[in-house]
């Protein structure tokens, strides 16, 4: 195994991608306009990479738990939405859980890496924290919902997941290419 060192060096709007070992090299405008690829994908297969995060967009279903232990299991999480771009991307899956919820506190909303909510993506007259459910009437877990908008729901319910893995953590576990 081939020991790969990632380093990221920002200049005037542009990463490079070095990856010791490998002379091939990405690089992308940080607004996400075209670019030039010329490293291989280093996401793992069934995933899609964007930026410097790759997502894995679960085809089965299950509660906010499930879906959390399921991304842990494969060396990621719960995506963390960090802009508009990257919310775009992830807008165009399937109705899915996503890294935010509110249980620790009602109405204070964290990501599952611990960050506060700096930005939103609610649809109309959202967050509600409303459940026809009697028995699970708090919704303190975060969907992209098929509005392509954030919505709460009740962490019990079933939905699909998606997981992130920034490259830097697949490179520290131990890439082969």
């Amino acid at each position: 195994t081939v020991d790969y060192f990632l380093q990221f060096e920002i200049d005037l709007n542009v990463y490079y991608l070095f990856i010791e070992g490998v002379t091939k090299v990405t690089q992308r405008p940080l607004n996400g306009s075209s670019n030039q690829t010329l490293l291989p994908d280093v996401c793992p297969s069934g995933w899609k990479q964007f930026k410097v995060s790759c997502y894995f967009i679960s085809d089965q279903r299950g509660s906010w738990d499930e879906g959390r232990e399921d991304c842990k299991q494969r060396g990621a999480d719960l995506v963390v939405i960090e802009g508009s771009e990257e919310m775009n991307f992830l807008a165009k899956k399937k109705d899915s859980w996503i890294g935010l919820n509110d249980r620790e506190q009602e109405g204070t909303w964290k990501w599952v890496n611990g960050a506060p909510l700096t930005f939103t993506f609610w649809d109309d007259n959202q967050p509600d924290n409303w459940n026809r459910n009697s028995e699970h009437p708090r919704e303190d877990c975060v969907h992209i919902s098929h509005s392509l908008k954030w919505n709460d729901l009740s962490c019990i319910s079933s939905q699909q997941w998606i997981c992130e893995n920034n490259i830097t953590e697949i490179f520290a576990n131990g890439l082969q290419l």
